[in-house]
Order: structure tokens, then sequence, then C-alpha cells
């Protein structure tokens, strides 16, 4: 597995690491950060395949409620937020999704980051990580669900961050606030190596 923070050569596979939360002081911020550092920090070369890793931030793009006329999956989008999330989703061959558990859910503003598009997202690998006092699996299950249904490869890997109320309680965006999650790192890599063998695979 071998990764890159930028942009590799022309063969490079782009992955996109997909903060699911938008709140202005979201946990996911600094848990995705976290995956991305760990993915680069621990990733060692096992065969002539490369990776980048981007961070994909939902706050930051402009998705009111689903507002395009038609059905993605037939028609061409109408909206220029539309068309700049497309352009976006187009260029990243995998996806790796981090998302909180809302009441046995995962959040609204990544299901309609989800639903804007669908081509897009058709047949590309996917990983997801949830978190939340208790791992957040039933968020994971209603994702897969819906990934599933946008005919995305989820990987069966899908680790699930369980911690304590006082580390997602502000403590997570603290310096050091991510200790808990060292953990996680073995359960992260090999999720990640079963997206990008995926991407190798075609």
């Amino acid at each position: 597995m071998q990764a890159n923070s930028t942009s590799g050569p022309s063969l490079a596979k782009a992955i996109g690491i997909i903060i699911g939360s938008t709140r202005p002081a979201c946990n996911g911020r600094p848990i995705a950060s976290w995956v991305h550092k760990t993915v680069l920090q621990h990733a060692a070369s096992s065969s002539s395949n490369s990776c980048s890793y981007e961070l994909v931030d939902l706050s930051q793009w402009n998705l009111p409620l689903f507002d395009e006329p038609g059905v993605p999956a037939r028609n061409a989008p109408v909206h220029e937020h539309t068309k700049a999330w497309q352009a976006k989703v187009k260029t990243l061959d995998g996806f790796v999704f981090v998302s909180p558990q809302y009441n046995w859910g995962y959040p609204a503003a990544l299901k309609n980051a989800l639903d804007y598009l669908y081509h897009e997202w058709l047949g590309k690998p996917a990983v997801i990580i949830t978190y939340g006092t208790r791992g957040g699996g039933k968020a994971a299950a209603q994702l897969q669900q819906v990934l599933s249904g946008l005919r995305m490869k989820v990987m069966p890997n899908m680790p699930a961050l369980a911690l304590s109320e006082s580390a997602l309680i502000g403590g997570m965006a603290e310096e050091g606030g991510t200790t808990e999650l060292s953990v996680y790192c073995d359960d992260i890599l090999a999720a990640v190596r079963q997206l990008e063998e995926a991407l190798i695979a075609g």
C-alpha cells in the first residue's frame, strides 16, 4: 500500500476521505484528519499501485437540500453547486466515508451529498468508518445500504470507532484529543488495504 498526500503519476488512484458531518465543531474533522495521517504514516509499498488521499469536507460545499429538477440517474445537473460537486466527485476513484451516528442513523448532510449524484458514484469502491460512544454500527448499516443502492462496492471491513463521551464532547477537537483512536489503527489500515486492492483489481 502506497499513499501520497498529493496527486501522484497519471496512473495514481485518487481517494477522497469524506467528512460526513457539517456541524461547525464536529468531531468528524479531527477524526478524518487522524485517518488521513494514519494512512500516510503507516502506508508501505506493497505493489506498483500508488494512491493519493485527500480530505473532502462537506461543510465547504454549497449543497442545499436536493433541488435538482431532474433525477440524477437520468438527467444532467442544472445548478452550479451540483455541477461543482459533480466535477469534484468525478476526480475521485474511491472513497472513505467518515460519519458519526445520529439517533441510530448517519447525518442528513451526507445523504444529501450522495443523492445529488448517481453516475459519479457508480461502481466505485468505498470504506465506511463510523464513530460514536458505541461505534456507530447502526449508522454504518444504513449507509452501506444506500451506497449499495448507488451500486458502489462497499468494503467488508467497516471500522466502528467507540469513543468515550468525554472525548466526543469537545475533547476530540483539542490537541491530543485523538489519543483514543490509536487502538483502531490496524482496523483502519486493513479497511484501506481492501479499498486499494479493489482499485487495483478494477
